[in-house]
């Protein structure tokens, strides 16, 4: 039981966990045909972002990376992590698909996970 100021907070219905899923895309930037980088990572960022406004409504978060793929090339790669909150497996489909096209590369790794969530707001 975790207790806030002398009160118990899991009583409150609006600070309980719901059920949900979230899905992770994870986005290599070396180009398929080229081996390389072509698309600056800030560029691609902002792509990506514009992607998930449109198609993650419930939430997500991107981060930057550095990472290999299994037939990497050159080794490690520049890359970006999308985590969408209770998406649509469509709308995760559908991204894939978009990202995949604009940058040109062979697959984007997803993976999906069942969890439970909160957003505290007290």
């Amino acid at each position: 039981m975790i207790f806030y100021n002398n009160s118990c907070c899991c009583q409150r219905q609006h600070n309980c966990f719901s059920n949900g899923s979230f899905y992770s895309l994870f986005i290599g930037l070396d180009d398929k045909c080229k081996g390389v980088q072509i698309i600056p990572t800030e560029d691609a960022l902002n792509f990506v972002e514009e992607v998930c406004k449109k198609y993650f409504v419930n939430g997500f978060t991107i981060l930057v990376g550095t990472g290999a793929n299994r037939d990497s090339e050159t080794g490690i790669e520049n890359s970006i992590y999308v985590m969408a909150i209770n998406a649509c497996e469509n709308s995760v489909f559908e991204v894939a698909r978009i990202l995949r096209y604009e940058f040109n590369i062979t697959e984007v790794l997803i993976e999906r996970n069942r969890t439970q969530y909160l957003y505290l707001n007290n």
